[in-house]
Formats: C-alpha cells, structure tokens, sequence
C-alpha cells in the first residue's frame, strides 16, 4: 500500500480541489499584462472552468502573502461533506484532483505558520 492509498475514513480525503472563482485576483497589481493569466482576471467562474477544461492549463499566479509574492495554484483538501461549504465562498465551479496526481507533478502541501516562527526550544 502506498502512503497515498489509505484506509477510507470519514477524516481524511485523498483528493484536493481547485475552485474556479467569479472575483478577480487576489492582487491584481502582480497579474501583470504578459502573464499567461492575465487574460482571464475578468472571466467568470463558469469559463475559467471552461478555459482550464480546453487548454487542460492551470497557471500558478503571484501569491501576496508569500515570501517575493511566489506563485502558487491554489487547491483546497476538504472532507466531502465540506464541498458545499466552500462552493458557496468560492464557486460552484471546480475540478478534483488525487492528492497524488498532484504530488507527482510537482505539487505540495501547504506548510501553516502561526505569526512569527520561533526556533523550537527542546529543553
């Protein structure tokens, strides 16, 4: 059994979702014209769906809030039951990954920091 295939339970779901959304980027300022997302900073959820589906792309755009505005594609890893919970805030419009397609191309999880790290103190 690989670290991927593992015991279905109702904590853990070995899927990820991108949702596509009908606002515009996060920071529109670091979209800039000649990025190959910059085209689509106007479109609705519906056909940046439809754009991902024909050009089977999804481009990586400028993060604000990490380090040099890094680019990143967002996923979201949620239990089922959670789906619709998150299509209200974002959209009714995605598309669902294997965590490990994702892995295997390169992906990762995403590493939560709270406030400013601190060394660890082991004594």
């Amino acid at each position: 059994m690989s670290e991927f295939e593992t015991k279905r339970t109702p904590d853990y779901s070995p899927f990820a979702v991108h949702f596509t959304r009908d606002k515009k980027f996060a920071s529109p300022g670091l979209v800039k014209d000649g990025h190959p997302a910059f085209k689509f900073r106007e479109l609705s959820a519906i056909d940046r769906l439809l754009s991902i589906l024909r050009t089977k792309t999804i481009y990586a755009t400028p993060m604000p809030f990490l380090p040099k505005s890094a680019s990143a594609v967002c996923f979201t890893e949620c239990m089922w039951d959670a789906l619709t919970l998150l299509a209200v805030r974002y959209s009714p419009y995605g598309l669902v990954f294997s965590k490990r397609l994702i892995f295997d191309r390169g992906g990762g999880p995403a590493l939560y920091v709270r406030g400013r790290p601190q060394p660890a103190s082991w004594q």
